[in-house]
Protein backbone atom coordinates (compact mmCIF):
# COMPACT_ATOMS: atom_id res chain seq x y z
CA UNK A 1 0.00 0.00 0.00
CA UNK A 2 1.02 3.28 -0.83
CA UNK A 3 1.92 6.08 2.18
CA UNK A 4 0.10 9.26 1.90
CA UNK A 5 2.17 12.32 1.36
CA UNK A 6 3.44 13.69 4.79
CA UNK A 7 5.62 16.37 3.93
CA UNK A 8 6.46 18.63 1.03
CA UNK A 9 10.34 19.19 1.40
CA UNK A 10 11.16 20.06 4.82
CA UNK A 11 7.35 21.50 5.49
CA UNK A 12 4.71 19.59 6.79
CA UNK A 13 1.50 19.84 3.95
CA UNK A 14 -0.89 22.32 6.20
CA UNK A 15 2.31 24.84 6.23
CA UNK A 16 2.80 24.28 2.57
CA UNK A 17 -0.11 24.93 1.93
CA UNK A 18 -0.93 28.01 3.85
CA UNK A 19 2.48 29.17 2.06
CA UNK A 20 0.66 28.63 -1.42
CA UNK A 21 -2.13 30.48 -0.13
CA UNK A 22 -0.61 33.33 1.03
CA UNK A 23 1.77 33.65 -1.84
CA UNK A 24 -1.17 33.21 -4.51
CA UNK A 25 -2.72 36.55 -2.48
CA UNK A 26 0.08 38.30 -2.22
CA UNK A 27 1.25 37.88 -5.96
CA UNK A 28 -2.31 38.72 -7.01
CA UNK A 29 -2.80 42.03 -4.95
CA UNK A 30 0.38 42.99 -6.54
CA UNK A 31 -1.07 42.39 -10.06
CA UNK A 32 -3.95 44.25 -9.13
CA UNK A 33 -1.64 47.20 -8.31
CA UNK A 34 0.24 46.86 -11.42
CA UNK A 35 -3.03 46.59 -13.26
CA UNK A 36 -4.73 49.62 -11.66
CA UNK A 37 -1.27 51.38 -12.90
CA UNK A 38 -1.72 50.01 -16.24
CA UNK A 39 -5.10 51.24 -16.44
CA UNK A 40 -4.42 54.73 -15.16
CA UNK A 41 -1.70 55.02 -17.94
CA UNK A 42 -3.66 54.06 -21.06
CA UNK A 43 -3.10 56.69 -23.19
CA UNK A 44 0.57 56.95 -22.68
CA UNK A 45 0.43 52.96 -23.28
CA UNK A 46 -1.83 53.45 -26.44
CA UNK A 47 0.70 56.19 -28.06
CA UNK A 48 3.58 53.66 -28.00
CA UNK A 49 1.71 51.13 -29.12
CA UNK A 50 0.11 53.46 -32.28
CA UNK A 51 1.17 57.05 -32.19
CA UNK A 52 -1.98 59.43 -32.76
CA UNK A 53 -1.77 61.46 -35.77
CA UNK A 54 -4.51 62.66 -38.23
CA UNK A 55 -5.45 59.51 -40.37
CA UNK A 56 -4.48 57.04 -37.69
CA UNK A 57 -6.59 58.43 -34.68
CA UNK A 58 -9.27 55.55 -34.94
CA UNK A 59 -6.03 53.03 -34.31
CA UNK A 60 -5.36 54.96 -31.18
CA UNK A 61 -8.71 54.84 -29.60
CA UNK A 62 -8.81 51.51 -30.38
CA UNK A 63 -5.92 50.90 -28.87
CA UNK A 64 -6.48 52.49 -25.74
CA UNK A 65 -9.56 50.44 -25.49
CA UNK A 66 -7.49 47.57 -25.85
CA UNK A 67 -5.33 48.21 -22.96
CA UNK A 68 -8.31 49.71 -20.84
CA UNK A 69 -10.25 46.51 -21.05
CA UNK A 70 -7.20 44.17 -20.19
CA UNK A 71 -6.66 46.14 -17.41
CA UNK A 72 -10.03 45.62 -16.48
CA UNK A 73 -10.12 42.16 -17.44
CA UNK A 74 -6.68 40.80 -15.24
CA UNK A 75 -7.98 42.81 -12.29
CA UNK A 76 -11.21 40.74 -12.22
CA UNK A 77 -8.96 37.67 -12.59
CA UNK A 78 -6.90 39.25 -9.86
CA UNK A 79 -9.48 39.62 -7.23
CA UNK A 80 -10.92 36.24 -8.40
CA UNK A 81 -7.56 34.27 -7.68
CA UNK A 82 -7.02 36.33 -4.58
CA UNK A 83 -10.48 35.10 -3.16
CA UNK A 84 -9.73 31.48 -4.23
CA UNK A 85 -6.49 31.62 -2.52
CA UNK A 86 -8.36 33.17 0.37
CA UNK A 87 -10.81 30.07 0.61
CA UNK A 88 -7.93 27.68 0.44
CA UNK A 89 -6.38 29.59 3.34
CA UNK A 90 -9.16 29.63 4.97
CA UNK A 91 -10.22 25.80 4.59
CA UNK A 92 -6.58 24.94 5.54
CA UNK A 93 -7.32 26.88 9.25
CA UNK A 94 -10.34 25.74 9.53
CA UNK A 95 -9.97 22.01 8.14
CA UNK A 96 -12.88 22.64 5.59
CA UNK A 97 -11.89 20.29 2.61
CA UNK A 98 -15.21 21.66 0.47
CA UNK A 99 -13.21 24.81 0.89
CA UNK A 100 -9.79 23.83 -1.22
CA UNK A 101 -11.88 22.79 -3.81
CA UNK A 102 -12.06 25.85 -6.45
CA UNK A 103 -7.97 25.67 -5.88
CA UNK A 104 -7.86 22.81 -7.09
CA UNK A 105 -9.94 23.81 -10.15
CA UNK A 106 -7.68 26.73 -10.88
CA UNK A 107 -5.27 24.64 -10.25
CA UNK A 108 -5.90 22.10 -13.14
CA UNK A 109 -6.15 24.90 -15.57
CA UNK A 110 -2.86 25.90 -14.89
CA UNK A 111 -1.14 22.37 -15.41
CA UNK A 112 -3.29 22.02 -18.37
CA UNK A 113 -2.27 25.67 -19.79
CA UNK A 114 1.19 25.15 -19.09
CA UNK A 115 1.46 21.58 -20.85
CA UNK A 116 -0.26 23.85 -23.88
CA UNK A 117 2.50 26.36 -23.54
CA UNK A 118 4.83 23.42 -23.56
CA UNK A 119 3.88 21.83 -26.71
CA UNK A 120 3.38 25.15 -28.50
CA UNK A 121 7.14 26.13 -27.45
CA UNK A 122 7.67 22.56 -28.76
CA UNK A 123 5.86 23.02 -32.04
CA UNK A 124 7.40 26.90 -32.54
CA UNK A 125 10.70 24.88 -32.39
CA UNK A 126 10.44 22.36 -34.83
CA UNK A 127 8.69 24.61 -37.42
CA UNK A 128 9.92 27.57 -36.86
CA UNK A 129 13.28 28.89 -36.80
CA UNK A 130 14.70 26.23 -34.32
CA UNK A 131 15.92 28.74 -32.05
CA UNK A 132 17.43 26.29 -28.95
CA UNK A 133 17.77 29.42 -26.42
CA UNK A 134 14.46 30.75 -26.83
CA UNK A 135 12.93 26.97 -26.92
CA UNK A 136 14.71 26.25 -23.62
CA UNK A 137 13.07 29.95 -22.56
CA UNK A 138 10.32 28.82 -23.00
CA UNK A 139 10.45 25.94 -21.69
CA UNK A 140 12.19 26.51 -18.33
CA UNK A 141 9.35 29.92 -18.04
CA UNK A 142 6.33 27.85 -18.15
CA UNK A 143 7.06 26.75 -14.24
CA UNK A 144 5.20 23.66 -15.08
CA UNK A 145 6.58 21.26 -12.63
CA UNK A 146 5.89 23.71 -9.81
CA UNK A 147 2.72 23.83 -10.39
CA UNK A 148 2.43 20.09 -10.53
CA UNK A 149 3.79 20.13 -6.82
CA UNK A 150 1.37 22.91 -5.49
CA UNK A 151 -1.03 20.72 -6.99
CA UNK A 152 0.03 17.87 -5.44
CA UNK A 153 0.07 19.55 -2.21
CA UNK A 154 -3.22 21.02 -2.08
CA UNK A 155 -5.06 17.67 -3.11
CA UNK A 156 -3.60 15.31 -0.68
CA UNK A 157 -4.43 18.45 1.95
CA UNK A 158 -7.98 17.86 0.45
CA UNK A 159 -7.88 13.80 0.56
CA UNK A 160 -6.80 13.73 3.58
Amino acid sequence: MVKPLEKAGFLELHTAGLIIGWLGVIGSVLIFIIAAFTLGEADKIADNLAPENGEESGLHNQAEAAVSFLGVFLMGVCIMSAVISGLLIYGINKNRHSMLLPWLVLGTFGVVFSYFNLLAALFAFVAGPHNFLDFLYQVFSTDTDFNIKEYIVVEYIYKF
